[in-house]
């Protein structure tokens, strides 16, 4: 089991602590029309069923070994995937950037709340 370690100089007050709406910037479009170019933008809510926690932060950048073929990454390129289908449907966070082996390697990552007390 490899311990992803949160980057302790990362860690900020999160300005929107306590909001649970999250504006994202949408995508611009540009297309011509009868020798006119015409740009538009959108604009994406997405609404989160938690709030936004007190604290922001990043993890150090963890080098990782596949179990399968062996090639080593960090785990920030683990991928994520679906298998199966219904109720036996399985979500791996741990999918192997280089072959694709799903559940590639066993990690836990630092909980915030094991060191914000320490940091506070």
């Amino acid at each position: 089991m490899v311990i992803i370690k949160i980057d302790k100089d990362s860690i900020k007050e999160n300005p929107n602590a306590g909001c649970n709406t999250y504006v994202f910037p949408g995508r611009t479009t540009v297309e011509e029309k009868d020798g006119v170019i015409i740009k538009s933008k959108e604009l994406h809510r997405v609404y989160s069923l938690t709030r936004e926690g007190k604290l922001l932060f990043s993890f150090i950048p963890t080098e990782i070994e596949c179990s399968e073929c062996k090639e080593k990454f960090l785990h920030t390129e683990l991928e994520s995937d679906a298998m199966g289908c219904g109720d036996d449907e399985f979500w791996s966070d741990a999918v192997c950037p280089k072959c694709g082996y799903f559940d590639c390697c066993e990690i836990e990552y630092e909980d915030i709340k094991s060191i914000a007390k320490a940091v506070s």
